[in-house]
């Protein structure tokens, strides 16, 4: 009895589940952190670090020698030091604030589903945030994204503890508005904007706004938000002038806000764009959503409206905030995920609630239902395309001729890392059989519970595999670092390299350029047919950076052409050379 209660106090205990969560965000997030190449959207924020790093300029680093970075420099700052630290500018150092804020914010999470419900809730919910797949991406992505949501998540959970605790009210007030700063010194004035929203509306519904007005915690917090994020504002200003205002605080601020200035915004969407999108951004875990909303809408349940009030209006204000907003991506839902999670927990944790009403049991049922019925197939598939690749028979050559000549190679790249993991695949198809047939039977005997743990236990499984094997070899193999290394053991650091031609095309620019800059540690010059006057004014020989479609266009022009190198194909649709003009033709 006693051994079956120090098992119990175990099990229970806050740092058992802290350490367990450690553990799958390591798994998951830092898990060979660096062994993919960086693609376009990481390597332009990896560019103002190598910059920081070059340069020794921390305020306003200029990428490429010329461009004013887009956001705010508190995630360049933290991957600057583990720079230092590794001694080496790398995909490493360069992800690493990503991974660190988002198993921050799984712990944080868990903290806060703990202090406002149970352990229980808490656990759930980190668990259910860890296993996001949006979470996973952008935890293991360069982007400042997962940084903007950990403070926002951490000044969320500061104001909950002062709300909740008079006594301390000070303290934590004071602290979220530190924590806003830092939100905001990660990406701009929404930092701070957000999650005084959230607050703002809560408060209002409870008719406690008082709690908040002009107390003395809260002009010194004040004080401390504008000390901490407009001393670099300031500072970049100074340095950057009127092209640091339009850029940083019009263009990437309120342009994209509210579709003002001449092409000062991107990702235009209408005001729906998004609500769609929560499902995907929140999957697996969203096909619990429509059990959670119909759940607020049962008769005698108006405590359980009451207790989720808060998370209620977080996650609905993030999705209606950047609804309104012209500019619209379904990363930028990042912050709901959290506030979503724990509404999906607290559902969880109240067996009771739906076992007594048919229609909320079978929204309860019909996720597991679904994960079921698609193992089961999904596993069978999975068996017999490995058993004909055994025969040589394989998946591209039946789908040749219905496929595209991009498609095709996609395809192929893709089955070739599946054809690798032939042991691993085959015990992830036997494990998924397996897996469905005894949440059946749970499902049968009506012990929904322990199949909505089973589905749990197994989609942690599944993601474990996904991060550890296929993750790293995908993003590892279809973009230019390779190219990039090449150039740089072909030429000195004298020798004039830039672009040709790249601005014609958009997603070659995209795709490419940043990587290019970030990987050969130059400045490149995009040069046009018009520059290339000035190229016959220069001691030659120059290299281009260019597409073999612009080679008759440089022999025209009256170049001796050479290639030097040629890359493999880059997002399956590229191939750059390395070409020197060596001079007029005669």
């Amino acid at each position: 009895m006693k051994e079956i209660t120090l098992k119990s106090k175990i099990i229970e205990n806050t740092w058992f589940h802290i350490l367990i969560l450690f553990v799958i965000c390591y798994t998951f997030y830092f898990f060979q952190l660096g062994s993919q190449d960086l693609y376009y959207a990481e390597a332009r924020e990896g560019k103002v670090v190598l910059e920081m790093n070059r340069t020794g300029n921390i305020i306003l680093p200029l990428t490429n020698g010329t461009t004013i970075p887009s956001k705010p420099p508190f995630f360049h700052w933290i991957g600057l030091i583990v720079s230092k630290i590794t001694g080496s500018v790398d995909e490493f150092s360069i992800r690493f604030p990503s991974a660190f804020f988002g198993t921050l914010g799984i712990i944080i999470t868990y903290l806060l589903g703990k202090e406002i419900f149970n352990k229980r809730v808490g656990f759930l919910s980190a668990i259910f945030l860890a296993t996001t797949i949006t979470y996973v991406k952008l935890s293991r992505g360069a982007r400042v994204d997962m940084t903007l949501s950990f403070f926002i998540l951490l000044s969320l959970l500061f104001f909950l503890l002062g709300y909740k605790y008079e006594h301390r009210r000070k303290l934590f007030f004071i602290l979220y508005f530190v924590s806003a700063s830092f939100a905001t010194m990660a990406k701009g004035p929404v930092g701070i904007v957000l999650p005084s929203i959230i607050v703002f509306i809560f408060l209002i519904t409870k008719k406690e706004l008082k709690i908040m007005a002009l107390r003395k915690e809260v002009l010194i917090g004040i004080l401390i938000f504008l000390i901490i994020s407009s001393s670099w504002y300031i500072l970049a200003l100074l340095k950057g002038g009127e092209e640091f205002f339009q850029k940083q605080i019009m263009k990437e601020n309120i342009n994209r806000f509210s579709g003002g200035g001449e092409g000062g915004y991107g990702h235009e969407h209408p005001f729906y764009f998004l609500f769609p999108r929560v499902f995907n951004v929140m999957f697996p875990w969203s096909l619990f959503l429509p059990a959670v909303i119909y759940s607020f809408f049962l008769k005698n349940n108006r405590e359980k409206l009451k207790e989720n009030k808060f998370f209620i209006i977080w996650f609905l204000s993030v999705l209606i905030f950047f609804s309104i907003s012209v500019s619209k991506r379904a990363e930028y839902l990042l912050p709901l995920i959290p506030a979503g999670t724990i509404l999906i927990a607290n559902l969880w944790d109240d067996p009771a609630l739906w076992d007594k009403r048919k229609l909320l049991n079978w929204l309860m049922k019909i996720p597991v239902f679904l994960f079921t019925f698609l193992a089961i197939p999904s596993s069978l598939i999975i068996i017999t395309s490995l058993v004909l690749y055994s025969f040589g028979i394989t998946i591209p050559d039946m789908l040749h001729n219905f496929l595209k000549p991009r498609d095709f190679i996609q395809t192929s790249f893709y089955c070739s890392l599946f054809y690798k993991g032939f042991v691993l695949n085959i015990a992830v198809a036997l494990l998924g059989i397996l897996w469905a047939i005894y949440t059946i039977k749970l499902l049968k005997g009506n012990f929904l519970l322990k199949s909505l743990y089973s589905l749990m236990v197994f989609l942690l499984l599944i993601t474990n595999i996904i991060c550890i094997k296929y993750h790293p070899a995908i993003w590892g193999n279809i973009f230019v670092k390779d190219f990039a290394i090449e150039i740089k053991k072909s030429l000195n650091k004298e020798d004039k390299l830039y672009f040709y031609n790249l601005e014609k095309n958009g997603d070659l620019k995209h795709n490419i350029y940043h990587g290019l800059v970030f990987y050969t540690e130059r400045h490149l010059k995009d040069l046009s047919d018009k520059d290339l006057s000035s190229i016959k004014n220069q001691n030659l020989p120059v290299y281009l950076i260019a597409e073999n479609k612009y080679f008759n266009r440089l022999i025209k022009q009256g170049f001796k052409v050479a290639v030097m190198k040629e890359s493999k194909l880059i997002d399956f649709q590229y191939k750059l050379f390395l070409v020197k003009l060596m001079g007029e033709k005669a």
